[in-house]
This record gives structure tokens, sequence and C-alpha cells, in this order.
């Protein structure tokens, strides 16, 4: 396997992060968010008076977010190698990456589709609106399990010397029980659990967007005690 080419996937862990943060903050001001209670004017003149920086914002982040299936195909290629037999865990995180990059997706569609016709009724605006946060913040299960299987592969490793080191296994563990809160949002407009809240954007997306840069440093890292071996 080309070791540049899987370096340059593993970097895209760190890459997807740096530029969503940039489309999602300050080219689309959607930090913080808009109130699940605001009401369908307040929606609406959101969009009306940044209508050209969220679309810019969006279209950096539907970039950024391609990068989720070669980055999740690089962390499978390094969880194989745990074992002298391909690794369910490595097959079982890849699904979830790719069907995770195709999630974030929706999201990005439904506040592109209100930011290309902010004019039209408020209702549809607000709807839309609705319908994106939930869309982006709600689909916990796919990434819970991709973080879980990638841990449970790195803790199956019983090579003398781990491919992964442990701690990115625990850590994983760790990140998928943080995601667990975003569960509840679609049951609170106000308080830690709303889509706004403490537990379910701040904590939820400061551990997921944690994971993605951790753990291209830890991969990275294996790619290169790989390449040394190769050479040894």
């Amino acid at each position: 396997m080309n070791t540049n080419f899987q370096l340059m996937c593993a970097w895209g862990g760190a890459v997807l992060v740096i530029l969503f943060a940039v489309g999602f903050w300050p080219l689309a001001h959607f930090i913080p968010p808009p109130l699940p209670s605001a009401s369908a004017a307040e929606i609406a003149g959101m969009y009306q008076q940044n209508t050209f920086e969220i679309r810019l914002g969006l279209l950096v982040m539907l970039i950024s977010f391609g990068l989720i299936c070669p980055f999740s195909a690089v962390v499978s290629i390094q969880l194989n190698r745990i074992g002298p037999a391909p690794s369910i865990f490595s097959y079982a995180q890849l699904a979830c990456g790719i069907c995770g990059g195709a999630l974030v997706m929706i999201p990005l569609l439904l506040w592109a589709t209100a930011a290309f016709r902010p004019e039209r009724s408020p209702e549809l605006t607000l709807m839309l609106n609705d319908m994106g946060w939930i869309a982006f913040l709600w689909p916990v299960p796919v990434f819970f399990l991709q973080v879980v299987f990638t841990g449970l592969g790195i803790l199956s490793d019983r090579n003398p010397q781990s491919i992964l080191p442990r701690w990115s296994g625990f850590f994983c563990l760790w990140c998928a029980v943080m995601f667990l809160p975003g569960c509840l949002l679609i049951f609170f407009q106000i308080g830690p659990f709303a889509w706004n809240g403490l537990l379910t954007f701040w904590l939820g997306a400061t551990v997921f967007f944690t994971w993605y840069v951790v753990m291209s440093m830890v991969i990275r890292k294996s790619i290169l005690q790989e390449a040394q071996s190769a050479h040894a």
C-alpha cells in the first residue's frame, strides 16, 4: 500500500475538522446555533441577512465532509493490520463512516435549500432549518457505532507490540458515550439536550471533531511505523 497516499487519507481527518469549522462558524455564522424556540420570522431573517455567507459556508462544509470516506478507509486498513484475518471491526467501522458521511450531506442540503430562496415563506424556511439541525445532530447511532467499532478493534489487538495504542481504543469508547445525549434533542427546545444545548451541541460537536483530530494523528503514526518496519 502506498504510504504517501495513506498519509494523505489520514491527514484528511484533521483537514476535515479545519475546513468544516471555517465553513460552520466565521462563514455561515452557525455558532452559536439558532434557538430551537426561535420564531419563523427570526429564522427567516437569519437566512435573508446572511444569504451569501451561509451559502459559501455550506459549500466549504460540503467539500470538507467528502474527506470522511478516505479517512474511514485508512482507519480500516490500519485496523486490518491487527489480526491475521480481516477484522469485522474494520469493515463495520468503514460502513458506518461511509453512512455517516452520506447522512451529514442531508442537513447541508436542507440548509442550502433554505438559503437558496431566502424570500420564501418564513414558515417554510423555519421547517427547513429545523429539519437541518435535527438531521445534523440526531443521527447519533451511526457515529456512535463507528467509534465503538474502532475502539473495539484497537482493544482486540493481541500482538506483542500494539498496532494502534491501547489508550486510543479507550478514548474511542469514551467518545461514544459522550455522543449519547444527542439522541434526546427531539424532546427539548431549551436546556442542555436541545440542539443548541451544552450536552447535545457543545459537548457532542467538541467530542466528534476531537475524535477526528486525535485519530488522524494516531493513524498517521501507525502508517509511519508500518513503513519503517517494511524498510527495516
